[in-house]
């Protein structure tokens, strides 16, 4: 039991990981989108 709860703290610890790395590329594709803003682009953007 006590290497199970081990294993459930370790993958915890890798799913907070990459959660912080989709928001932080997620981030970094709206400061990009922003950067260059024109409403065409804008309603492009929101139909994906």
């Amino acid at each position: 039991m006590k290497y199970v709860m081990l294993l459930m703290n370790g993958a915890r610890l890798g799913i907070a990981a990459q959660g912080v790395g989709v928001s932080e590329a997620e981030v970094a594709r709206h400061a990009r989108f922003t950067a260059g803003f024109n409403p065409a682009d804008h309603a492009a953007y929101m139909r994906q």
